[in-house]
């Protein structure tokens, strides 16, 4: 087993197939889409590369335990030849299927959507605005671990109600009698599967060294997935760890993490930023602790 709470500057295949298998509660990560950046030239990405990764990630996850795998596609002009038009690659949907085959249930989905899209269509476009991207969560098996987070306000927050008994064969509802059960509508309600983040300085990245990376995932979608699908003291595993988001959030919450990182300036962005971060953290958490005394 590889060192944890560590990022190793190593390819993840041979990185994964150096840890334990099933050693791992959960896998947050954002893959490269269809090679739309070039990481400094440092690696390659087709479908056959993906297949070794997420063959990886299969291997040393727990079973109970669960991937979110944040992906998007590529709009291309040559998919069905020159006069078929552009047409988006369907690349996140046959990564999805392919963990199916693997033996992993499409346990949910969770559409990821940006405060702005990068590009605005306009009156001559061919395609709306592109403001989302997909998390697919894939599980091994029923999920160990699901903590939903509650952050939806309720309408009528406090008041009580009467629970019903749902519906019948038939479809009819089932109305409550006198004696059914009460009960007080909470404050906040879980949320739904659609998770907007702003993506600019401050919201997206709280550290400017991190736009250094060309491809960053919001701090706090990492954060959500985390709080979402693990417990304290859970290890999380990011196979394309970038600038370390993955790594400073698992840490934020008392996760243990592990990652990878195959270039070696990203690698050096993703070890300054983190270790800057935790040693923050230590610091903060050492004045609370000192003014409890």
């Amino acid at each position: 087993m590889l060192d944890i709470n560590k990022v190793h500057l190593m390819s993840n295949i041979d990185g994964m197939a150096a840890m334990d298998a099933e050693s791992v509660d959960l896998v947050v990560t954002s893959p490269p889409y269809d090679n739309l950046r070039s990481y400094n030239d440092s690696s390659s990405w087709n479908f056959e590369m993906f297949k070794q990764v997420a063959d990886g990630c299969m291997r040393v996850l727990k079973p109970g335990g669960v991937i979110a795998w944040n992906v998007a596609d590529a709009v291309v002009q040559d998919m069905h030849g020159k006069k078929s038009g552009s047409s988006k690659t369907g690349t996140s949907y046959r990564q999805c299927i392919y963990f199916q085959d693997g033996g992993m249930n499409f346990h949910d989905e969770i559409v990821y959507q940006k405060h702005a899209p990068r590009f605005a269509s306009g009156v001559k476009s061919l395609r709306y605005s592109d403001v989302t991207e997909y998390v697919f969560i894939m599980s091994k098996g029923r999920p160990n671990i699901i903590n939903l987070i509650r952050d939806k306000p309720n309408k009528g927050a406090g008041k009580t109600f009467k629970r019903d008994g749902g519906r019948n064969v038939d479809g009819s509802r089932n109305r409550a009698g006198s004696d059914a059960k009460t009960g007080v509508i909470h404050e906040f309600g879980v949320r739904e599967n659609i998770w907007r983040y702003v993506t600019s300085f401050g919201a997206g990245q709280n550290d400017k060294r991190a736009y250094e990376h060309p491809a960053l995932m919001p701090m706090n979608l990492a954060l959500d997935l985390i709080k979402s699908y693990s417990n304290e003291g859970s290890l999380v595993l990011d196979p394309f760890m970038g600038s370390g988001t993955t790594a400073r959030m698992a840490h934020s919450v008392g996760r243990n993490y592990i990652g990878f990182e195959i270039d070696p300036t990203y690698h050096q962005l993703c070890e300054t930023i983190t270790s800057d971060a935790i040693n923050k953290m230590a610091e903060e958490a050492a004045v609370d602790l000192t003014s409890l005394m």
